[in-house]
């Protein structure tokens, strides 16, 4: 009897083992197939791997080192998964001393101070009769940054008091932030909200760092407000592939556990991941350029472990990755809708720099979730993202038809309609 369950197994292991390999055959030639039918050079460097039935991940230059630009970002949700509250908020602290005409910033190290949240502290201190400041404070937590970064620099306390000065001086830089309270206003539409507010007035004579809040008179105010849930800025991130918001988190997670540390703690190589930041912007040493490298096992392996830790905090993937099928803007609102068939069955991140195209998922299927890479090292990246959705596309027709998650729109707006009000003066 021992002996005919044993032949048995090793007969499903067998035809298991022979499907795969010849999935996988199909697979790697349909790939080198559609990288010259998109003219993707050189075609020998690009790069696709997922973990087939058998649990092995396979596909093509899957262990090189390549950079993978904003797939980045899905480290960087894997640490924050891994070692935050999900459920965390962070508390600003807003001091107004009224006789000497000053305002002090604290924001509880919040990873999401962009514009969005500069006008709803403005539009909030307007509603309360504030709109003229001799001097402006804040301190290392108010890691406020509105411009796009080309390249990472860690954000400098003399960056950020410049850019306070420009939002504390709405009519002298009236031109510049109309075009960014028009943008935010958009933002808030596409994701379901209608703000009726003005643009803000705001005037101050001085915008300046200090670490130590000097307000503690009899005189001072005190206004609060909190964030949105740390889920929810992940989901922004990931959404808009916000580099400040990622850095920020891989900065707070960073110092609780190293990230070297983190990733020998979790099984994985150094020598298969090479990093200098958490949003995956290249950086510059002595005028030479450097990315964020790994290779598209690891990225696999990664996803698989994100999926099983989200699960283990009690949330879904659907809440903090972006999803196939339009309802999810920013970088991935229209991957995929060439092809119908996929939406809502593609988690994915997308990864864009001037050398580099990358997409990294999961596949959701009738035969169970894929977790999937593809990394095209490449100038040519418009060509690359139309492969990328090709690709996927036909990796269903080999893995299994696709399985809609069902799925009700999450709000990455920062705020909503009753947070603009959350501001509350307290004596």
């Amino acid at each position: 009897m021992k002996q005919v369950k044993w032949a048995i197994i090793l007969f499903l292991f067998t035809g298991l083992f022979s499907f795969s390999s010849a999935a996988t055959e199909k697979i790697t030639e349909e790939f080198r197939s559609l990288i010259a039918d998109y003219g993707l050079n050189p075609p020998e460097e690009q790069s696709f791997c997922y973990q087939d039935m058998r649990g092995e991940i396979v596909g093509q230059n899957k262990d090189k080192l390549l950079p993978i630009a904003s797939l980045t970002k899905l480290f960087t949700t894997f640490q924050v998964v891994s070692l935050l509250d999900l459920n965390k908020t962070y508390r600003w602290q807003i001091t107004i001393d009224e006789e000497k005409r000053h305002l002090h910033l604290s924001a509880g190290f919040d990873p999401y101070i962009q514009e969005e949240k500069l006008f709803l502290l403005l539009n909030s201190l307007n509603l309360l009769g504030y709109s003229d400041f001799d001097v402006v404070s804040f301190d290392s937590s108010f890691l406020f940054y509105d411009l796009p970064q080309s390249k990472f620099e860690p954000i400098r306390p003399e960056q950020v008091q410049e850019r306070l000065e420009v939002y504390f001086n709405t009519e002298k830089n009236k031109n510049f932030l109309e075009n960014y309270f028009n943008g935010m206003k958009r933002f808030a539409s596409k994701e379901g909200l209608n703000l009726e507010f003005d643009f803000p007035r705001m005037k101050t004579k001085f915008v300046s760092y200090i670490e130590e809040n000097p307000l503690n008179s009899e005189h001072r105010k005190v206004l609060f407000h909190e964030s949105k849930p740390l889920y929810q800025i992940l989901k922004n991130m990931n959404v808009r592939s916000s580099n400040l918001i990622a850095q920020n988190l891989f900065d707070e997670v960073d110092r609780l556990v190293p990230f070297e540390n983190f990733l020998q703690l979790h099984g994985f190589a150094l020598d298969e991941i090479s990093f200098s930041n958490g949003s995956g912007l290249p950086w510059l040493e002595e005028g030479a350029r450097f990315d964020n490298l790994a290779t598209c096992s690891v990225i696999v392996r990664l996803l698989k472990k994100l999926s099983h830790a989200v699960a283990l905090k009690g949330f879904r993937l659907e809440d903090i990755l972006a999803l196939s099928g339009g309802l999810d803007l920013g970088s991935v609102g229209d991957r995929l809708e060439a092809y119908p068939a996929t939406s809502q069955a593609v988690f994915m991140k997308t990864g864009t720099l001037r050398l580099a195209s990358s997409l990294g998922g999961l596949l959701e299927t009738v035969n169970g979730e894929i977790p999937f890479a593809i990394i095209n090292p490449s100038s040519q990246t418009s060509r690359a993202r139309r492969f990328q959705d090709h690709f996927v596309s036909r990796l269903f027709d080999f893995l299994g038809e696709p399985e809609a998650i069902e799925y009700g729109k999450i709000n990455i707006f920062p705020w909503d309609e009753n947070s603009l009000f959350q501001l509350s003066q307290v004596d």
